[in-house]
């Protein structure tokens, strides 16, 4: 039987450092750590703003996506 080699020893912990990087970037990945986010604080007044029922704000500052501008949509007239 052959003594193990220094290469082998080498080769067994690069792969092992390959899987800890794996197994880092796929929890970053999960936890959105490369989506950019902006907070929003949502302030309302006291007349007319008022929530429907069912209507749910978890908390008054909310992480969003970056918000694309859309074209407003046209009212039918009749």
């Amino acid at each position: 039987m052959k003594p193990p080699r220094l290469g082998d020893a080498i080769l067994g912990v690069g792969y092992l450092v390959l899987i800890g990087v794996f197994l880092f970037v796929a929890m970053a990945a999960y936890n959105k750590t490369f989506v950019k986010t902006t907070d929003i604080k949502l302030t309302t007044g006291t007349i007319g703003n008022a929530l429907q029922d069912g209507s749910d704000v978890s908390s008054t500052v909310c992480r969003s996506a970056p918000s694309r501008a859309s074209a407003p949509h046209p009212v039918a007239r009749s």
